[in-house]
């Protein structure tokens, strides 16, 4: 049975390679992060103020029980490589490290060369105007192509019959979230609550085991998960919670671009020097 072994943020790339969305890229890697565990983070109501005092809810991320023994993506050791000197960091603070390394831009130039690499995408220069620009046209090689293909067929299957299978399927159901994995956010009409009540109410179905369920294993296999997994093994929902869905601490920063245009990144060693504590890869 196939495997596409991809994360969130990879999926995302694949099925559009023209939008140079580098913030949704970043925020799916860093959910896909929470969700395996590498990461773990809290929110907690805080005061602010002396004289006007208002209540704030922030966001803490620490590391996670698998920070240390789970395989990780070049794109995903970015975010590794921040916690290396703290135990705890506030959202906000932690986005700003990961500026100091790459930007929006930065992290789209890094994830299309990963896919380059991996075989999925060709980038090819062409020269133009009277030969004196350059300019890079991105395409899906025919291995990029069948996986483009297999994602919108996953996705479609969730959509259409996912909400039915949690009431009529269950072990079906919990058989296709596992083998999914945190590439659930990108299904269409299932935002992260929905998909936490989905897992809450699986959590006792014994699901079937993938070789008989029929479905593709779209998780990235960074815990060396077998296809016969167990949803609770693969990573949970629940690990993300709903203050963290929007990730707004990103939005914060869409000004900042310009200001990190001299910040390394794009040739995938920016920020991966300094991840020895976040296992192989």
């Amino acid at each position: 049975m196939g495997r596409l072994e991809l994360t969130p943020a990879e999926s995302y790339l694949l099925l559009d390679i023209e939008s140079k969305d580098g913030k949704t890229l970043m925020k799916y890697s860093l959910i896909n992060l929470l969700y395996k565990n590498v990461l773990s983070s809290e929110v907690r109501e805080e005061t602010e103020g002396t004289v006007f005092k208002k209540v704030v809810k922030k966001t803490y991320l620490s590391r996670g029980d698998r920070f240390d023994d789970t395989e990780l993506k070049a794109h995903e050791k970015i975010f590794c490589s921040v916690m290396e000197d703290d135990n705890e960091i506030e959202l906000t603070e932690f986005i700003k490290k990961i500026f100091d390394q790459y930007n929006y831009d930065d992290y789209y130039e890094l994830m299309m060369k990963m896919q380059s690499q991996s075989g999925l995408l060709n980038i090819i220069e062409e020269r133009v105007f009277f030969n004196i620009f350059s300019k890079k046209r991105k395409e899906l090689t025919e291995r990029g192509e069948d996986a483009n293909s297999k994602i919108k067929d996953i996705l479609s299957t969730g959509k259409k019959n996912l909400p039915d299978w949690v009431l009529n399927e269950p072990a079906r159901a919990k058989a296709y979230m596992a083998a999914c994995g945190a590439n659930l956010i990108l299904l269409d009409g299932h935002d992260m609550g929905m998909l936490q009540s989905y897992e809450s109410k699986l959590k006792d179905i014994e699901k079937q085991k993938h070789d008989d369920s029929g479905f593709i294993f779209w998780g990235d296999g960074g815990n060396r998960i077998s296809d016969d997994m167990n949803l609770q093994d693969a990573g949970s929902m629940d690990s993300i919670s709903n203050d963290f869905n929007s990730v707004s601490a990103f939005d914060s920063f869409d000004g900042l671009d310009a200001g990190f245009d001299g910040a390394s990144g794009g040739d995938g060693g920016g920020g991966c020097s300094g991840c020895g504590g976040c296992g192989g890869g």
